[in-house]
């Protein structure tokens, strides 16, 4: 994302065309913000706070991860939607 911001802030100063911008971020798990990076909106595991495996403590719960091609696909689709917003440059995919 800093190499799309400084693109948007070069084309700025050289030929007056602002930056796209976008609504404060809301804070609100159900309805993400714009802009949200793909480590952010496309998570490695499940955390679930019951755990029913007798050798693990009972406290941690489970971690249940994705596999590769989900998170791949989430990936993708965070980087294509920033690119379409005009948040982060093709080249920094």
């Amino acid at each position: 994302m800093p190499a799309s911001a400084y693109a948007h802030l070069s084309k700025w100063v050289a030929r007056g065309t602002p930056p796209p911008t976008a609504p404060p971020p809301l804070f609100n798990a159900d309805r993400p913000g714009p802009g949200r990076h793909p480590r952010v909106a496309a998570p490695t595991a499940v955390k679930d706070g019951n755990n029913s495996d007798e050798s693990s403590c009972r406290l941690c719960g489970a971690h249940i991860p994705f596999e590769e091609v989900a998170y791949l696909a989430a990936v993708v689709k965070a980087d294509t939607s920033n690119i379409r917003k005009g948040y982060l440059n093709d080249a920094t995919r």
